[in-house]
């Protein structure tokens, strides 16, 4: 975390970089599978049984960690992916379907301002069961700050996959990250109940020049303030370049808020904590 991230300032901060220790380590491990087709991946260990701080895609209070999203994310099916040991976009087909005429399309950011300086787009075919290379990826040129890469498959206007990562020079540290300037969001989230389940549906947004990195939805009981687990989300610690925004849902069982309300809570690297606000979404 030090070598990556910089020192930690408090137990808070320790978590804070911790997640993004934990995004890319586990994307990474399951990536390598993707873009080499290996053979299988063996993990010691997915999470413990008991409390611990490594190890864990979801813990033992049955909070999904940032390492379930990156595994997530990594093992799409139909999966585009930056080999950043040899700096090759790659697209990994899983499936048994022959995907042909899409396009691969990577993208380059700077100055922490989210910045483009770099793009490159090719036609590609992905046969079943295959991991493919596109192109090469050109880091910036004598670069040695942090920079972003989003990478999208598309299929004419269908997008199949995306992708985001940060890097500085190679094995280098990303602690130029803390110089990201705070931002605050428009979100807003709606709710619907089915029986002994309720939806949260939330839309964040990202109006701003500054790249929104590692945002964290929680829903927490609205007058104790107590997390809502098992929570299971489509989407969490997910970045927005300006201008970008991304839809998540959130389900849980309604016994488990004991009586009080849900509240969602929004924050991130560089994102102010603030409560989203939420109304009942609307029946037909």
């Amino acid at each position: 975390i030090e070598h990556r991230y910089g020192p930690a300032t408090s137990i808070e901060d320790y978590c804070r970089k911790a997640q993004m220790v934990n995004m890319e380590t586990a994307k990474a491990m399951f990536e390598s599978l993707q873009g080499n087709q290996g053979g299988g991946l063996l993990l010691w260990m997915t999470q413990p049984a008991w409390p611990s701080l490594i190890c864990q895609l979801y813990d033992y209070y049955f909070e999904p960690t940032a390492a379930c999203f990156g595994t997530k994310k990594a093992c799409e099916p139909l999966h585009i992916l930056w080999d950043s040991h040899t700096d090759t976009i790659k697209v990994a087909n899983d499936t048994i379907t022959d995907y042909k005429g899409l396009t691969a399309e990577a993208r380059v950011f700077v100055d922490l301002g989210g910045t483009e300086c770099w793009q490159k787009r090719a036609a590609i075919n992905a046969p079943a069961t295959s991991a493919v290379s596109c192109f090469q990826l050109e880091r910036p040129a004598g670069q040695s700050h942090v920079f972003f890469v989003k990478l999208a498959l598309r299929r004419g206007s269908e997008t199949l996959s995306e992708n985001f990562y940060w890097s500085g020079a190679k094995g280098g540290s990303c602690s130029e990250l803390e110089k990201l300037p705070r931002v605050a969001l428009p979100a807003s989230a709606t709710k619907s109940e089915n029986g002994q389940s309720c939806r949260i549906r939330v839309n964040v947004s990202n109006p701003t020049r500054v790249v929104a990195l590692m945002i964290r939805l929680k829903v927490v009981r609205n007058r104790s303030g107590d997390r809502v687990l098992p929570a299971f989300y489509s989407d969490n610690y997910f970045s927005l370049l300006p201008g970008e925004t991304r839809e998540a849902s959130v389900e849980f069982s309604s016994a488990d808020l004991a009586g009080e309300l849900p509240k969602v809570i929004e924050e991130g690297w560089n994102v102010s904590t603030r409560e989203i606000p939420t109304t009942r979404e609307r029946t037909p």
